[in-house]
């Protein structure tokens, strides 16, 4: 999910990546910025067929929104790419629940903690780009990206390795992958370019909690959903943000920043539900 920069020729496209809250803001954004928008698909046009998973059944990713050549605001945004009459698109949605690939998550995992392969593939797993992979589309000037939100991860569970990890075992892998992906950030990305890893909520609760409520509530409701791990997402958002404070006291990786959202996103039920708009699709 990012915003269009108007600044100028400093013009930016923008991309947002991981699970379905994100892409429910995404289509909350859309709403907002409607009739303006409009959503195509990667059929498209040739060049949207080579962004990562276009080439997947997946009708989740990508997802790329354009500006409407009949908005007023088309006369002031000529922004195509080379050649071609192709539309840059302001926003681009993907769904990557983990930003590794199985096969480097496996590697990540604390010694003496192993993966029973019995198990075999998570179907969440077809719901995947490793950081590697995409971390060069987005660094490619001709797509003229230049804010990126990503999630924090909370589909890191013990949930997608059959229940056989225990959870200290996964937030231990958490803490690599977070030095990992930021590594990969930091050497693929242009100077030009932000990251915001964005708190991510629990958005599902058992019985109670903010999918629930039909309106504000005073307090985050504190969710005892353990199946999925949930119940500590928190702590997940505070690794992320430990370690780039520390980063950034090191004066390392100033083009990514902790995006605390948390607080209101769980104290607003509209910011965890599906969008009206969406049903549209």
């Amino acid at each position: 999910m990012v915003f269009h920069r108007r600044q100028s020729d400093k013009r930016g496209a923008n991309i947002s990546a991981t699970n379905q809250t994100n892409k429910k803001h995404v289509f909350a954004l859309y709403c907002q910025l409607h009739p303006h928008l409009i959503r195509v698909h990667t059929e498209h046009a040739e060049i949207y067929r080579s962004y990562p998973e276009a080439h997947v059944e997946n009708a989740e990713s990508p997802l790329i929104f354009i500006l409407d050549p009949q908005s007023p605001f088309a006369r002031e945004y000529n922004h195509v790419y080379e050649s071609t009459n192709t539309s840059i698109p302001m926003i681009t949605f993907y769904r990557s629940d983990f930003l590794l690939s199985f096969d480097r998550m496996k590697s990540m995992l604390p010694d003496g903690v192993t993966y029973d392969n019995s198990i075999g593939y998570k179907q969440d797993w077809s719901y995947n780009l490793d950081i590697s992979k995409v971390s060069e589309w987005l660094a490619d000037p001709r797509h003229n990206i230049k804010t990126i939100i990503i999630n924090t991860g909370t589909h890191y569970n013990s949930g997608q390795f059959g229940g056989g990890i225990p959870l200290d075992a996964i937030q231990e892998l958490y803490r690599s992958a977070i030095h990992y992906i930021s590594e990969t950030l930091a050497e693929k990305l242009r100077d030009d370019q932000i990251v915001f890893f964005r708190a991510s909520t629990a958005g599902h609760s058992d019985k109670d909690g903010s999918c629930t409520t039909s309106s504000p509530v005073s307090e985050p409701v504190r969710v005892k959903y353990f199946h999925y791990n949930w119940h500590g997402q928190e702590v997940f958002n505070a690794l992320w943000k430990d370690f780039l404070d520390r980063a950034h006291l090191q004066r390392r990786y100033f083009n990514i920043r902790y995006l605390d959202v948390s607080r209101p996103s769980m104290m607003r039920p509209d910011a965890v539900t599906k969008p009206i708009c969406e049903l549209t699709f």
